[in-house]
């Protein structure tokens, strides 16, 4: 769906896409709305959160690119247990939710954060 594009969403509302989203482009969310990713998808460029939610529920939701949380008001939830092998780069944001999120992939913290 994404082909080698980035797809950027800026909206403050909430999204949902329950198909698959393939390519070698990228997510870019820079809204404040709510985007759910419940399923697996393939693409490989990566997500950057600037400022938007974002709640998984497959293990493959943010396909296999780098997760990016970009600022402070970046967060990444989940609506079931999720184990994601993506690598990660934190530079502000918060992981929430009542469901766990476990990380196997890198992890670079790039400022001075910590996450709850």
């Amino acid at each position: 769906m994404v082909g080698n594009n980035t797809l950027t969403l800026a909206s403050a509302g909430t999204t949902a896409f329950t198909g698959g989203i393939s390519g070698s482009g990228a997510l870019t969310l820079a809204g404040s709305g709510v985007l759910k990713l419940p399923t697996a998808n393939t693409f490989t460029g990566g997500v950057i959160l600037n400022n938007a939610t974002t709640v998984v529920g497959d293990n493959a939701s943010l396909g296999t690119g780098p997760v990016v949380l970009n600022s402070a008001t970046a967060t990444l939830t989940s609506s079931a247990p999720v184990t994601l092998a993506n690598p990660l780069l934190v530079n502000g944001g918060t992981f929430t939710g009542s469901s766990a999120i476990t990380f196997t992939g890198p992890t670079t913290l790039l400022s001075n954060n910590t996450s709850p």
